[in-house]
């Protein structure tokens, strides 16, 4: 319930503009372990591969990206 109340409230943040993006150096499988360990039982199954993926992006957002990526495929 409060990862979709979190989502409604960046959706209406980025209906009015006020979304404020801070970007930073993000390792993406550790972002990825994350993510499943908040999602817990609904993850599972999820494998996740040591890497070199390093992006620079704003942490919440590429986890909110990857919570809905990870869910829509469960």
């Amino acid at each position: 319930m409060a990862m979709l109340v979190e989502d409604l409230i960046v959706a209406r943040r980025a209906a009015d503009g006020t979304v404020k993006i801070m970007p930073e150096r993000l390792y993406l499988d550790v972002e990825v372990q994350n993510v499943c360990f908040d999602l817990g039982d609904r993850a599972e199954g999820v494998i996740v591969r040591k890497g070199g993926a390093v992006a620079w992006a704003d942490s919440l957002r590429v986890r909110q990206i990857i919570k809905n990526l990870i869910l829509n495929a469960v």
